[in-house]
């Protein structure tokens, strides 16, 4: 599939499966994933780890086909489909909270910029 089209594929999933064994500090499918407004089954590792919404997403051991697919099976039994109102009203969430964080991060970026390098201790 093509980059561009990977929101609207995942849109189609009920869930996004990041079973990974990499430590990774911020894996790009789960952020596309957020924007997708899908939940997510992830490793209980890394940046995979601290990105999770315990609200709705799930988590499971690493290297733990054994659990993953447990997990798996629990979540089809419960018929486990999260309100998509919901999981828009989280994408959006998200977006926003996005937004302000780069806002926030550009203003002290800019404000770094603008200082001379003495009030930095930068020689």
């Amino acid at each position: 599939y093509r980059g561009e089209d990977v929101i609207d594929l995942m849109s189609a999933c009920d869930w996004i499966v990041v079973s990974s064994i990499w430590w990774e500090n911020s894996p790009v499918v789960i952020q596309e994933a957020r924007l997708a407004a899908r939940p997510l089954i992830v490793s209980n590792i890394g940046g995979m780890a601290e990105k999770v919404d315990a609200k709705i997403d799930q988590l499971f051991p690493a290297r733990s086909p054994g659990a993953l697919a447990d997990l798996i099976s629990t979540l089809v039994r419960a018929k486990a489909r999260p309100d998509p109102k919901r999981l828009k009203h989280l994408a959006q969430t998200r977006v926003e909270a996005d937004g302000i964080h780069f806002a926030r991060h550009c203003a002290v970026y800019n404000e770094v910029l603008t200082q001379p390098a003495a009030a930095l201790n930068v020689a």
